[in-house]
């Protein structure tokens, strides 16, 4: 799985990401039927003009979510693709992932703290570390086209991933930008549950999803989006579990707390069931971020972020 660096200004985080993957973003496009050719530089200025820039979710994408919008343009710029392009691969779902499930930990031991894991199907996927100038940096797992991600851990142990509802994917729908876009905002912004629920609930956001979220003070929260409407779920047990576990949920509980096999595999186990390719794992104590090949056991990718990170929070 390739890792990338991404540093700067959003303009530059999203340059840096076009720039090293540019032919997968372009072969996604193709894939879409959206333009590859470019006409002039890619630019959002000015914003109400273009066929997708000038009216519903791209346009609100600009106006709330201004950081992920300068990523698009940077994107754009680095990938050698129109912007208006970059725009829809956000806007669609073009992720192919069905039942996906997540599992939520609370701190089960000192060390590594409350820890979530989520399946992953496919092969299309990329670490990204971001090193944003004004923000938290953080690791995420994200696809070659997206300014937003899937997982992710930040430097204040701020730990989310995205969950898809069952038999639907989450794409956006009417006016509002895809609710996804509000993973990267939690990442960047903030340390803790409690800000991330007030901030989600009062965003534009359309979508059909859910966005699971742990924290180093042990919180973990589920919030829920449903076309336009937003609710909260809070976890307060020792395992949640967010997604078509394939059994009953009381018995896959059990299997993961039984003492006597490693927690590997169990997990290992639990996400073979739902014939998930790869799964990743965050440890809020550690900042860490972990992707394991199911169907190749030996490739771990682990990845920390160390220190106090890049840029200021924001």
């Amino acid at each position: 799985m390739q890792v990338i660096e991404c540093a700067g200004h959003p303009r530059d985080l999203g340059f840096a990401q076009g720039a090293a993957l540019r032919k997968q973003v372009k072969d996604q496009a193709d894939k879409a039927g959206l333009p590859v050719g470019r006409s002039r530089w890619p630019s959002l200025h000015p914003f109400v003009k273009g066929p997708v820039r000038g009216r519903g979710a791209s346009r609100e994408m600009i106006r709330h979510y201004t950081h992920l919008a300068e990523r698009v343009d940077g994107l754009a710029r680095g990938s050698a693709l129109p912007v208006d392009s970059i725009f829809d691969l956000q806007l669609e779902a073009h992720c192919e992932e069905t039942h996906v499930m997540a599992l939520g930990f609370s701190g089960r031991d000192k060390e590594s703290g409350p820890a979530l894991a989520r399946s992953l199907s496919g092969s299309d996927w990329v670490i990204r570390k971001s090193l944003p100038e004004v923000g938290f940096s953080s690791l995420e797992l994200t696809h070659p086209w997206s300014v937003t991600s899937v997982a992710g851990i930040n430097q204040a142990s701020l730990a989310g991933c995205w969950v898809p509802a069952s038999g639907g994917l989450s794409a956006s729908a009417g006016a509002h930008p895809p609710a996804q876009l509000l993973m990267q905002e939690c990442l960047q912004r903030f340390v803790d549950i409690e800000a991330c629920i007030d901030w989600c609930s009062h965003r534009p956001a359309s979508g059909r999803a859910s966005l699971f979220l742990a924290d180093s003070e042990g919180g973990r929260v589920r919030i829920q989006f449903d076309g336009e409407d937003v609710s909260v779920v809070r976890e307060t047990e020792e395992i949640c579990i967010l997604g078509d576990s394939g059994t009953s949920d009381q018995v896959l509980k059990d299997s993961l707390l039984d003492k006597s096999t490693p927690d590997e595999a169990k997990l290992k186990a639990t996400f073979e069931q739902r014939s998930a390719s790869a799964y990743v794992r965050l440890l809020c104590g550690q900042r860490r971020l972990e992707v394991r090949n199911l169907l190749r056991p030996a490739e771990i990718l682990s990845l920390e972020l160390e220190g106090e990170g890049h840029g200021q929070p924001g």
